[in-house]
C-alpha cells in the first residue's frame, strides 16, 4: 500500500513514501519524505499517521465534505416522523449486517420482524434472535447519547450488547490469552498488555479527536479497537458501534459495513495489523466509504492502482 522509493539528493539518501491511485482518468501521487529508512516497516507509527493523513486530505477529504453537506441537507427536509423513519432503517441493515459479519443465521428480513414487529422467526438460534434485540437497542442508544466517548461507555455498550446471551464475560475485559481465527495477527495476550493498549488507544483519541478530520478518527479509532481485541467476543460489533457513534456525534452519515463486504474487509484488517500500516484499512474504509454515500459523475470516478 505505502511504496518506498530511495533518492540521493546532494550526496545524502532519504526515504519516500508513495500513494498512486487514479482520478478522472490521471494517475495522482502522495509523496513524503519520511527520513532515511531501508523498508516500510522502520518508519515509525508518527511519521506513518503524518502520510496517511496527507493522502486522506489530497484523495477523500473534498469528497467527504461533500458528503456531509449533503447529508445534513437531505435530513433538514425530513419531517421528524420520517427522519425516526431514516435512523430505524438504518438501524435495522446496520444492525442485520454487523450480526452477519459474525456469523449470524438471520436475513434481513427476519431481523426487520424482530424490531419493527417483535415476530421470533422460526428455527433460528435465540441467542442470535436477542442479540439482534440488543444490538438495535445500543444503536437507538447511541443516536441520543451526549456522552463523550470512553472505555467506560464502551463497557457499557458491550454489555448491553451481550449481557443476555454472554453474561459471564459481558462489559467486562478479558483476562486470557486469544487468537483471532484465521488471522496472522496476534492481539494483546496479557491483561497488563490489553489495559496499557486501551489506555494508549484513549490517549491517541484525547490527543487527536480535535485535530485530526472526524471520519479519519472514527476509521482509526475503529481499527485500533478491533486490533487490541479486549473482549472474548464482540469485539467487531463493539469496534463498528464506536465507529458509527463517532461519525453520527460529528454530524457524518454512519456507515453500515455490509456483510458482501466481509472478505475485503477482514482482509484490509488483516494486513494493517500484520504489516502495522493503518493505511491498508484507511484506504478500503473511505474507498467503500465514499463509494456508498455518493454518486460521483464520470470525470469523478476513480478506480485504483493499489
Amino acid at each position: 500500500m505505502t511504496f518506498i522509493t530511495r533518492k540521493t539528493i546532494k550526496g545524502k539518501k532519504y526515504t519516500y513514501m508513495r500513494y498512486s491511485y487514479r482520478q478522472a482518468d490521471k494517475t495522482r501521487l502522495v509523496e513524503m519524505a519520511a527520513g532515511n529508512y531501508s523498508s516500510a516497516s522502520e518508519i515509525p507509527p508518527d511519521i506513518k499517521q503524518k502520510f496517511v493523513v496527507k493522502v486522506f486530505e489530497k484523495r477523500w477529504r473534498a469528497r467527504v465534505e461533500a458528503i456531509k453537506a449533503e447529508y445534513a441537507k437531505n435530513l433538514s427536509r425530513y419531517t421528524t416522523i420520517t427522519q425516526e423513519r431514516f435512523f430505524d432503517d438504518f438501524g435495522i441493515r446496520f444492525t442485520h449486517n454487523s450480526n452477519k459479519i459474525e456469523g449470524s443465521t438471520l436475513t434481513f428480513f427476519n431481523v426487520k420482524n424482530i424490531i419493527m414487529h417483535n415476530v421470533t422467526p422460526a428455527n433460528k438460534p435465540v441467542d442470535e434472535v436477542t442479540e439482534a434485540r440488543t444490538h438495535m437497542n445500543v444503536y437507538r442508544g447511541l443516536l441520543k447519547e451526549k456522552r463523550e466517548l470512553s472505555m467506560n461507555l464502551i463497557l457499557e455498550w458491550h454489555a448491553s450488547l451481550f449481557g443476555a446471551t454472554k453474561p459471564a464475560i459481558s462489559g467486562t475485559i478479558r483476562n486470557c490469552p486469544i487468537l483471532i481465527t484465521g488471522s496472522k495477527h496476534l492481539p494483546p495476550q496479557s491483561r497488563a498488555e490489553i489495559d496499557y493498549q486501551l489506555d494508549r488507544m484513549m490517549h491517541w483519541y484525547g490527543q487527536n479527536k480535535g485535530i485530526l478530520h472526524p471520519v479519519l478518527v472514527a476509521c482509526l479509532m475503529k481499527l485500533k479497537f478491533v486490533s487490541i481485541h479486549p473482549f472474548e467476543d464482540g469485539n467487531g460489533r463493539v469496534s463498528r458501534v464506536i465507529m458509527n457513534y463517532l461519525l453520527h456525534k460529528s454530524g457524518y452519515p454512519m456507515f453500515d459495513i455490509e456483510a458482501k463486504l466481509r472478505s475485503g474487509y477482514y482482509e484490509a484488517l488483516e494486513l494493517a495489523n500484520v504489516n502495522e500500516e493503518d493505511l491498508h484499512f484507511v484506504h478500503w474504509f473511505f474507498t467503500q466509504y465514499v463509494k456508498r454515500n455518493s454518486f460521483p459523475s464520470a470525470t469523478e470516478k476513480e478506480t485504483n492502482e493499489n
